[in-house]
């Protein structure tokens, strides 16, 4: 017989840019929402790295908006909490 294995939850990552929100309809499936937290920080670092051109009030409006399968809202991530040094990569 054949063991079945259990599917990881998927979570969309949306982006406030400054502007508005860029959303996620492709997500990823993650372990848990720790890793999820971990994706979304170096996804930060990332954005942060390239775009050293982005004006303070766009940093600080700028964050992570972690949604599970159902939509519902399980983490929100800063750009802040990138620079910060919280980045677990």
């Amino acid at each position: 017989m054949q063991e079945l294995k259990a599917r990881m939850p998927r979570y969309f990552f949306h982006y406030w840019n400054g502007i508005g929100l860029e959303e996620d309809y492709e997500g990823l499936e993650l372990a848990d929402v720790d890793a999820a937290h971990v994706r979304a920080l170096n996804m930060a670092t990332e954005i942060l790295e390239h775009r050293e051109d982005l004006p303070p009030q766009t940093r600080e409006a700028s964050a992570f908006e972690i949604v599970d399968e159902a939509g519902h809202i399980v983490l929100f991530v800063p750009l802040s909490e990138a620079e910060e040094g919280t980045n677990l990569r």
